[in-house]
């Protein structure tokens, strides 16, 4: 069904679309700020699916969720420098502009939006109602960017970009075990590539001289073929965090 038939859609069905544009807890019907009108975007109900491709709808909530964390961290900043009283999240949150624009890319355009602010980086999508934003939830969002992997020429150590760390793999001497170090990188979303990539080999090189230093340091390893990286020991290697990660040791006995 063609977003141009919605408006009489919705006049003749509120039923339907107020699945689609509804305001929680306040009957069907928009949302109106600063003579703005929002509705609140639903992805859930199959019936929303012919009015919307999910896929975009995620990518302005990101976007959204983006432009809220930029504009929170310089609220904050500027309590900082003023020396007022450190604001909570929740008073910082309420000085944000009630309407707030964010650009859009598609495939074939750029389109800038009007949207209301969430306090939750889940919450529901409140997009101004307009006939070309509509049109725009149909559209496929930008292309997913290749993973950024650093070229290191360490070794013994490799890149684990699911959680921004390199690692390496080491036999303990004293403990007689197989064993695994990791160390976070600090990459940051607006950092060029080559900040990112001499990030990463300070880091690598560092890792590369704990293994040298402590990789069968007395000489003992076993003698086999190979050592299977599942045998490999870290205290607490599988609670390494997905997100960016400050520089800690991911196995605190391994300074042995």
């Amino acid at each position: 069904m063609h977003h141009s038939k919605m408006a009489d859609i919705f006049g003749q069905l509120p039923c339907v679309l107020g699945q689609v544009f509804a305001v929680t807890g306040g009957g069907l019907g928009p949302i109106v700020v600063e003579d703005h009108t929002f509705g609140n975007i639903y992805t859930g109900p199959r019936l929303c699916k012919q009015y919307v491709n999910t896929k975009m709808v995620e990518h302005i909530k990101a976007l959204r969720n983006k432009k809220v964390n930029e504009l929170m961290q310089a609220l904050s900043k500027e309590d900082d420098v003023s020396g007022e009283v450190e604001l909570t999240a929740a008073t910082l949150f309420d000085r944000l502009p009630k309407i707030l624009t964010v650009n859009v890319t598609t495939a074939s355009m750029v389109a800038s939006v009007k949207l209301l602010p969430s306090w939750r980086g889940m919450g529901v999508l409140q997009l101004e109602i307009t006939q070309p934003n509509l049109d725009l939830l149909l559209s496929e969002p930008p292309a997913e960017p290749a993973p950024w992997i650093p070229t290191l020429d360490h070794a013994n150590v490799h890149w684990v970009g699911s959680q921004n760390r390199v690692r390496c793999y080491y036999y303990d001497s004293i403990k007689l075990k197989a064993r695994i170090k990791s160390m976070g990188v600090e990459l940051g979303h607006d950092m060029f590539d080559a900040v990112k990539l001499a990030a990463t080999r300070k880091v690598a090189d560092e890792l590369q001289q704990f293994y040298d230093n402590n990789h069968n340091r007395l000489n003992n390893l076993p003698e086999i073929e190979c050592i299977s990286t599942a045998s490999f020991e870290s205290s607490s290697d599988e609670a390494e965090p997905v997100q960016k990660a400050a520089r800690t040791d991911t196995d605190p006995e391994s300074e042995g």
